[in-house]
């Protein structure tokens, strides 16, 4: 089950798409063209770049330490990319990884930017009872296939009813979906639904499930046929897992 988006609120995240930089080809050719004729986008697009203004003041250039090379050679080693094959296979493979990685960070990015600017753009809260329950902590996850051909955010809503999973890139699969696992502590997964591959979409969470959907607790996305897994299980390969970071 997914629920759609109003036009006003398609409007609206079109818009912090564009100042993110989600937009590819065709999408971002119609974001620049609305921008420069479209009034009503154009005051959307600028509320989100004062939204995310702080987030660029906040953050300061930090230089990688010297020994992050020696440590980035010892993991592709540990992980067997190093050992056997020649020196080609070694950096095309290397170069897979970098990819893969660079694009989950990217869309960790994107959900922490678009939840942070949500947070801002909204009045503070009158201050809570003592008796109010602490609300939960929101989580996010960047799952990424490893050379960057799949790209999804996901970010858990704080009564843990719901999940945004938004694409960040997704390579045309004709006759495939891919699908969302939660890995439950049995090491069983259990399926959160067939993802969209242009558009955010909001899933239900099974009450079941809820009190498992906390941090460090693992998602994957498989391959699955057109529509999903009819097994209960995923059926294709396994191309992303990530755990739940809080944020």
């Amino acid at each position: 089950m997914s629920d759609a988006f109003s036009p006003a609120e398609e409007h609206d995240l079109f818009a912090a798409e564009y100042v993110l930089g989600l937009l590819e080809r065709e999408d971002l050719l119609a974001a620049r063209g609305r921008f420069a004729t479209d009034a009503g986008f154009a005051t959307n697009v600028e509320a989100w770049e004062r939204r995310f203004a702080p987030l660029h003041e906040a953050g300061a250039d930090v230089a990688p330490p010297p020994e992050l090379w020696d440590r980035i050679e010892a993991a592709l080693a540990d992980d067997g990319t190093a050992a056997g094959g020649g020196e080609v296979i070694a950096l095309r493979r290397r170069e897979r990884l970098w990819k893969g990685y660079g694009a989950g960070m990217t869309a960790l990015a994107a959900a922490l930017a678009l939840i942070l600017g949500l947070r801002i753009a909204q009045p503070e809260p009158p201050a809570p009872q003592p008796q109010a329950p602490l609300q939960a902590p929101v989580l996010v996850a960047a799952l990424a296939s490893e050379g960057g051909e799949a790209v999804f955010a996901v970010s858990i809503s704080p009564d843990r009813a719901s999940l945004l999973v938004t694409p960040a890139r997704v390579a045309p699969a004709p006759g495939h979906s891919h699908e969302l696992w939660l890995i439950q502590a049995s090491g069983t997964p259990v399926s959160l639904g067939v993802l969209a591959p242009d558009a955010p979409r909001r899933h239900a969470i099974p009450a079941a499930l809820s009190g498992q959907m906390q941090a460090d607790a693992a998602l994957a996305v498989s391959v699955e046929p057109e529509g999903g897994s009819t097994s209960g299980a995923p059926t294709g390969p396994v191309i992303a897992t990530a755990p739940l970071r809080q944020i």
